[in-house]
């Protein structure tokens, strides 16, 4: 293998009589895209990924949440639509939302534009979507049903809409479950996932992450059909996966409450 990857200039140097080093090129599998542990892109090759690195799977289907969208923009709608998110949460039955946050990027340093939308996604059928920027104010009836414990609220990296909701709104989520947690304890690793490769991962599905509408106005009324699409299939992976990891290992969930 070195020999025949070995480019060898044999013309030397003109003024001291040596051979220049061999110039050596890199094996195949290493030049191609993976994934390593942060899940930065890097210039590597497909055929051999080294250990802890997570090849990029290109051709694996988009999921796409196909059930009612509910998009809600006045904060009088919004009372209704809780009390019908918990009517599902019983002593019985614990009530699971698939959930997301989406903000408008800003290029400035040190500043963050405040959350514009929330999404909820409690079942296959339906998924809530609440346009807080267009909102004089933040929902009575939306901030019981998110400080409510026994109601779950699942996703990746979560913690960090905790805590942007609380500096947003003085909202103090309960009930929230790490999904990148979760993941890693059925596995035993301790990876850095992202919601997309978390899909891949356990799904094998991926999600479309078009920076044209991941970056675009998310305060902009109204949104588009293709905004929606986009934020309710967040929620929607959310959920999915959360079912995924419980329901495949029986893993328990109780030890991977973010909330603040």
């Amino acid at each position: 293998m070195a020999e025949a990857d070995e480019q060898v200039d044999r013309g030397g140097c003109g003024d001291c009589g040596t051979t220049q080093k061999p110039k050596r090129r890199l094996p195949e599998w290493m030049k191609d895209l993976v994934l390593d542990k942060d899940h930065t892109k890097k210039k590597r090759k497909q055929g051999g990924p080294q250990k802890g690195q997570t090849p990029l799977v290109p051709n694996l289907p988009v999921l796409k949440f196909t059930g009612s969208v509910v998009y809600c923009y006045q904060t009088s709608d919004c009372s209704f639509m809780c009390e019908d998110i918990m009517s599902n949460s019983t002593s019985e039955r614990s009530c699971v939302l698939g959930f997301d946050i989406e903000w408008p990027v800003t290029y400035t340093a040190g500043k963050e534009e405040k959350t514009a939308l929330l999404q909820l996604c409690p079942s296959h059928n339906k998924c809530y979507l609440f346009h807080l920027s267009c909102m004089a104010g933040f929902p009575g009836g939306l901030k019981k049903l998110l400080e409510t414990e026994s109601i779950k609220k699942v996703g990746v990296g979560i913690q960090g809409d905790v805590w942007k909701l609380l500096r947003d709104f003085d909202i103090q989520m309960k009930g929230c479950v790490d999904l990148s947690n979760l993941a890693n304890q059925n596995t035993g690793s301790a990876e850095i996932w992202s919601l997309d490769n978390l899909c891949k991962h356990v799904l094998k599905q991926r999600l479309d992450k078009d920076p044209g509408v991941r970056k675009s106005d998310w305060r902009q009324y109204p949104l588009t059909a293709t905004q929606q699409q986009y934020a309710a299939a967040d929620a929607y992976a959310g959920l999915l996966l959360y079912n995924k990891l419980t329901q495949t290992t029986g893993s328990k969930d109780t030890k991977n409450d973010v909330s603040t």
